[in-house]
């Protein structure tokens, strides 16, 4: 049995990072300002998954400034409009150009917020388009995501991503943005690197990569996470679980076990305010309760881990 959340003034809440929501997507305005304004836990990552909603992040966020964490990205379902493949399709003739201004766009809101974060973002082998029931085209998901990734790169910004099905993929084009920026070098014995510094301007490499790469409600098989953690790309990646989606699966424990204390991350990956407290408790009990520790040490274990993902300054 999961450990009874603590009364409303524990210090525990403000250790609780939540690095992946969706709250924006709860319908009702006042809900979504009143309970953002009511949340118990320290920060909140709110994710926004097309250019339609990046304005919402930004009008959340100046309802808790100091909890909100802005992520700005195109999820891989909404990749259609830039699809090129089939140019038959009306719309598909003027996906390059949707696919140029989106992305003009994304880089103004990371321009305007500096903390702010590359999210959702990714690739989706299973995932099908509701109208058409095909899947959505892994050639457009590709080519958003990797165009994300150096726009990521250039403003040194944090990475939020959604994989389905598609991990391999996804380590070929790390692999690739990292020899690129001549980053392919065997990593420190830890695996880790110094606390990043806090998001800065753009950079001038064309080939940046970005400070850190998290793998959202971690799905990775427990070997292709070990072997990830042993390659050129370890200092970058963390791994995030969460009780909705990584916690369901039976492979949840080996999963949490294959991934090192000092990378490990919790989300509520929730749609709504109301949900992001008991969520974040949630799996903060199960994944300590998998790790052997109190729940306490786990809040402040993925707390620091969070923050130096992210590049905040531990306060």
């Amino acid at each position: 049995m999961g450990q009874p959340p603590p009364d409303a003034d524990s210090p525990l809440w403000q250790k609780l990072f939540d690095v992946h929501s969706h709250i924006i997507d709860e319908p009702d305005d006042v809900i979504l300002a009143d309970a953002t304004r009511a949340l118990k836990v320290g920060k909140v990552a709110v994710m926004g998954t097309r250019v339609d909603d990046w304005e919402r992040v930004q009008t959340i966020a100046r309802e808790a400034p100091s909890k909100i964490v802005m992520a700005f990205g195109v999820h891989p379902w909404f990749t259609k409009k830039y699809d090129t493949t089939t140019p038959e399709e009306p719309e598909s003739a003027q996906g390059l150009e949707l696919l140029h201004n989106d992305l003009s766009t994304l880089q103004s809101c990371l321009t305007a917020h500096r903390s702010a974060i590359l999210g959702e973002v990714g690739l989706d082998k299973v995932a099908t388009d509701p109208l058409t029931n095909k899947r959505y085209s892994l050639q457009a998901q590709r080519d958003t995501f990797i165009q994300q990734l150096r726009i990521a790169g250039r403003f040194r910004r944090p990475v939020s991503a959604h994989c389905v099905r598609a991990g391999g993929l996804v380590v070929e084009i790390l692999e690739q943005l990292t020899r690129e920026a001549g980053l392919w070098k065997a990593p420190p014995p830890s695996g880790r690197i110094p606390t990043p510094s806090p998001p800065t301007p753009p950079s001038d490499t064309p080939t940046s990569f970005p400070p850190s790469f998290t793998f959202h409600s971690c799905t990775l098989s427990p070997d292709l996470t070990t072997s990830l953690l042993r390659s050129p790309l370890a200092p970058h990646l963390y791994f995030s679980f969460s009780s909705c989606v990584s916690a369901r699966s039976p492979q949840f424990a080996q999963r949490v076990l294959a991934v090192p204390d000092d990378k490990i991350l919790l989300e509520s990956d929730v749609h709504s305010p109301v949900d992001v407290d008991g969520a974040m408790w949630d799996i903060a009990t199960k994944v300590a309760e998998v790790k052997g520790w109190s729940v306490a040490r786990c809040v402040e274990v993925t707390w620091e881990n969070a923050c130096r993902c992210f590049g905040i300054e531990l306060s």
